[in-house]
């Protein structure tokens, strides 16, 4: 923080009190000739040194007051640099003031001669020359003054938004035909606008939204009035009202309203009559003019105009296609009549054979190409009807009926098909459902016959297999391990049947029912004598 000068500095110290007279000599308190010594500081017989009544005074008005005061008020000088001095000034009043530089970076503008402000500080004497001063912390513009901050501080952020970029204002259609207007019906701006616009083009579609433009309800109103027109299929929508007050023409800087003219889906003309407080609708508008009647006269055309204008580029059009045709025939007879003409002939004949013979070699390639696919869809058509599955159900039926031939020369189905021919041949000497009958019976019997042999047959299998399976089951090995018993295998993985094939130290693995063990040969004993064991 930037130190105050020394001589405020000063200022803001508190003075000690003046000391006490010496006494005279002898011990007695000098006195004047009526015996001042106990009289009341201030008065004839007691009088304040100048110092003393300075810091009365100081202490009087810092201890009164609090530590901060709020004063209004319009500034009539502002002075300095990095530190601002203001003079308040109303009436015959006034009052002086300080701002330090390091509260003066924080205040956001500079006041000037002529506004009112609103400031925040501490009142502080000066006793060099007894006045007082009012240290500023805090300093707002007030009344318009705020009015105007808010407004710059809206405008500001909106255009950091980009709702002010002009690269996405819209261009104004040549000739708008239905146009909507959202003004007052009552205001001069409504009859300025519709006369000056029926006049130019009198065929125009004009569409009207009635709509307050100053009050409480004005932003409400045309932010409804905005949405309501561009929902209505229009060319574009001119905004107007006449000149007015500062305060009258508020609604058109709300935020609201420049919101939903930004947002607008048709093109928005902003005509607001005042040149000198321009709305921030201004900014946000696709087109602005000064007043209703100009925004007529600039937005629509006007008929007469137009017709001229069509009779002249038509006129101009016509004279143009006149020269370029002109133009053209001539660069054709010189051309037809050139030496070189020949030669582009010849070189467009040459050009033709070439298309021609290229042409040719690629039908032939084409048609080798389209002979290539036919052949390869005929091998996969073919491959295809292999593997359909009809022909595949053929071949197993045909299977079917070779087993069936060679099941008939099995002995057990062989007696009844033979019979069964038999049978077949004695049908057309018999009646035919009574040999039928006769031949499904014996046939049925046969059937039960040959499936009792066949089951006793498997049955015999059956336990003969689980006796063969019994037997290997007390041969095999692992049945003896799982009795409890082991193998003992040497590193080669042979069994050890006696101690004499091992040593001392050999590592052994010994086999159970279930895994493995790791061992090492620690004693190795010979097998006792016959006679010991008995």
């Amino acid at each position: 923080m930037t130190p105050r000068p020394s001589l405020f500095r000063r200022g803001a110290q508190r003075l000690p009190s003046p000391a006490p007279p010496e006494p005279a000599p002898g011990g007695r308190r000098a006195t004047d000739g009526n015996g001042g010594a106990g009289a009341t500081p201030g008065t004839a017989l007691r009088p304040f040194s100048v110092g003393e009544l300075s810091a009365r005074v100081q202490r009087a008005v810092e201890d009164r007051f609090p530590r901060q005061v709020w004063v209004e008020g319009e500034l009539s000088g502002v002075g300095g640099r990095d530190h601002l001095f203001l003079t308040f000034k109303e009436g015959d009043s006034t009052l002086e003031a300080v701002v330090w530089k390091s509260d003066a970076a924080l205040l956001g503008f500079r006041p000037e001669v002529g506004d009112r402000v609103r400031a925040g500080g501490r009142l502080r004497v000066w006793p060099k020359k007894s006045n007082y001063q009012l240290y500023i912390r805090t300093l707002r513009r007030a009344g318009r003054g705020a009015l105007l901050e808010e407004l710059e501080e809206r405008k500001e952020r909106l255009r950091r938004e980009g709702l002010f970029d002009p690269e996405r204002k819209r261009p104004l259609p040549y000739l708008p035909l239905r146009v909507g207007l959202l003004t007052s019906a009552a205001g001069d701006a409504y009859h300025d606008f519709v006369r000056t616009a029926h006049r130019r083009f009198p065929g125009l579609h004009l569409v009207h939204c009635d709509t307050a433009v100053q009050g409480v309800r004005a932003a409400a109103d045309l932010c409804a009035g905005l949405r309501a027109l561009g929902e209505r299929g229009l060319d574009l929508i001119v905004v107007t009202r006449g000149g007015g007050a500062f305060e009258d023409l508020l609604p058109f800087s709300d935020e609201a309203v420049v919101r939903a003219a930004a947002g607008c889906p048709v093109p928005v003309v902003s005509a607001i009559g005042h040149e000198p407080d321009r709305p921030l609708l201004d900014e946000a508008a696709d087109y602005r003019a000064k007043t209703p009647t100009a925004a007529a006269e600039e937005v629509i055309p006007a008929a007469a105009d137009l017709a001229q204008e069509t009779d002249g580029r038509r006129s101009a059009a016509r004279s143009v296609a006149r020269t370029r045709f002109s133009a053209a025939a001539s660069r054709l007879d010189g051309l037809a009549t050139h030496a070189g003409m020949s030669a582009v002939r010849r070189w467009l004949d040459r050009r033709l054979d070439a298309n021609r013979l290229g042409g040719h070699r690629a039908a032939a390639a084409f048609g080798r190409a389209v002979e290539s696919r036919r052949s390869r869809v005929e091998r996969l058509r073919s491959r295809l009807a292999e593997l359909h599955p009809s022909r595949q159900l053929t071949e197993r039926r045909e299977a079917l009926a070779g087993v069936r031939r060679r099941l008939a020369g099995v002995r057990l189905f062989a007696e009844p098909e033979r019979r069964a021919q038999g049978a077949r041949a004695l049908l057309s000497s018999e009646p035919l459902r009574a040999r039928l009958a006769a031949a499904r019976e014996e046939v049925r019997a046969v059937r039960r016959h040959g499936t009792g042999a066949a089951r006793r047959r498997l049955d015999a299998l059956a336990s003969r297999q689980d006796a063969a399976l019994g037997q290997l089951g007390a041969l095999d090995p692992k049945a003896v391990l799982r009795r409890g018993y082991s193998v003992t295998l040497d590193a080669a993985g042979r069994a050890i049947r006696a101690a004499s094939e091992v040593r001392v130290g050999d590592a052994v693995r010994i086999a159970l029912a279930a895994g493995e063990l790791g061992a090492r040969v620690e004693e190795a004993r010979p097998p006792r004598p016959a006679a010991e064991t008995s």
